[in-house]
């Protein structure tokens, strides 16, 4: 009896303890109270509480789970196991132990606060459907807890559904206003849902609240991107690089906005920045040889090109691509090898048919680069470029007639094709109809004055 009321007295003076935030007083006079009284659970629980406040989360775990041999069907040390476990990263039997305490027990005090644990730790599972129905019911309890409505957001928007988390990031923002990250996310779906000016407002609120956050200024800059203000996009870019310089997705972006508003110098400077980072980046050298290319920088292509090849030896569009631009610095021999190459590794595509044709004709065999063009429009029917070189190739040869019909079928693909007109032109002439070739040289005139090609050099021949 004595040990009971001692017990009690050590116990009501731990809960004060506790109350008053002296937490480790608390847990001194509840294992006072425990000694004296063991079997009582309570005790157990209050001290793998304190356990808990102190982060001795193993103590803790320890604790609950004495309580539980004794007892199984104790919610409340369920549901506190549950805290601890999440604490030392073991969500999934964090998940098992708070499902338990609610199952136990429907009418579980604080049940709408390990709702919302049970639907946050889901979510750090990556369990998103799951973590939507605790996150729900504790915000019916709890309508103003902005911490959920954020998470039941993040859970909507992992799932594409995406008009969904806009209206609970736009709750939460209301109950929390300063929170960035809830901005940012905002901006995020907004953006996925096609409401980019929306999501620029979201992004600009975010770096008001916390400037030097360079995923917002990337982010920023992508919306930017979105809706064509490839300015404002490209100085996001270099902002978020300003705070994180070697964030390659950041560098690829600015890479390609750079490109794409014509800066191919800068886009070159940055895309050798990525390679730095990346050695093997395939996209890297691809995009350097369209920006070289765009200069005129063919041997500079070439260099590029034969990067890839090293880096992805088996690939046909590799050594295709190098074909590409040994054509363009005249080293046909060369070019028609690396064609080839691409040919015995995929016999199906049409662009290294094309390229071999380029270096035949430059190798002055024409009947066999006849050939390959022809494959290449089998394997590709629209292929205009190949047409016009395949109507090139038979004048060469003077099979005038033969020339005809694809080049007119490239004009037929692309009407302001200027060569197509001035080839078919060539080919009326030499064939006797005079009155057809001045009607192509007409075309050629008008959709480029000025231009000198083969139809006007043989009229005033």
């Amino acid at each position: 009896m004595i040990s009971q009321l001692e017990a009690r007295w050590f116990r009501f003076w731990g809960r004060r303890r506790l109350r008053a935030g002296q937490t480790r007083q608390a847990l001194e006079n509840f294992q006072k109270a425990a000694r004296q009284d063991p079997e009582n659970l309570g005790l157990v629980i209050e001290i793998g509480w304190c356990l808990y406040h102190l982060k001795a989360y193993r103590e803790a775990i320890d604790a609950y789970e004495r309580a539980l041999q004794r007892r199984p069907d104790y919610a409340s040390a369920h549901a506190c196991l549950a805290l601890a476990l999440a604490e030392v990263q073991r969500l999934q039997e964090a998940v098992e132990e708070v499902r338990r305490a609610l199952r136990i027990d429907p009418r579980l005090q604080n049940r709408a606060f390990y709702e919302a644990n049970l639907g946050r730790w889901l979510s750090d599972l990556g369990r998103w459907e799951e973590a939507i129905e605790p996150l729900r019911s504790s915000i019916q309890s709890r309508p103003r807890d902005a911490s959920s409505r954020f998470l039941l957001g993040c859970a909507y928007a992992n799932l594409n559904r995406h008009s969904e988390a806009v209206a609970e990031f736009q709750k939460s923002i209301e109950l929390l206003p300063n929170w960035p990250g809830t901005h940012d996310l905002l901006g995020i779906s907004l953006a996925r849902i096609g409401r980019f000016d929306e999501s620029v407002r979201a992004y600009l609120r975010a770096l008001e609240l916390r400037p030097e956050d360079a995923t917002t200024h990337f982010n920023l800059g992508v919306a930017y991107g979105d809706l064509d203000r490839c300015d404002e996009e490209i100085y996001e870019y270099k902002k978020a690089l300003e705070i994180a310089p070697d964030d390659t997705q950041c560098l690829v972006n600015l890479a390609i906005a750079s490109s794409r508003a014509g800066r191919h110098e800068s886009a070159i400077e940055t895309w050798k920045r990525v390679i730095e980072l990346e050695p093997d980046s395939v996209q890297a050298y691809t995009s350097l040889t369209l920006d070289y290319e765009k200069l005129g920088r063919y041997q500079e292509c070439l260099h590029a090109a034969e990067k890839i090849v090293k880096i992805t030896a088996d690939s046909a569009i590799a050594h295709g691509n190098v074909a590409v631009f040994l054509n363009r610095t005249a080293k046909f021999d060369m070019a028609l090898k690396e064609a080839q190459k691409a040919i015995e590794l995929d016999p199906g595509y049409p662009d290294a048919h094309f390229n071999a044709g380029i270096a035949l004709q430059g190798l002055e065999d024409h009947k066999s680069a006849i050939r390959e063009y022809q494959k290449a429009i089998e394997l590709k029917p629209n292929y205009m470029e190949a047409l016009v070189n395949l109507g090139n190739a038979f004048l060469e040869l003077d099979r005038d007639s033969e020339a005809v019909p694809p080049l007119a079928r490239a004009i037929e693909l692309k009407p302001d094709c200027v060569e197509a007109h001035d080839f078919l032109g060539l080919a009326y002439l030499r064939s006797g109809d005079r009155t057809g070739a001045l009607e192509q040289l007409a075309k050629v005139q008008r959709l480029a004055p000025g231009y000198e090609g083969a139809l006007s050099k043989h009229l005033r021949e």
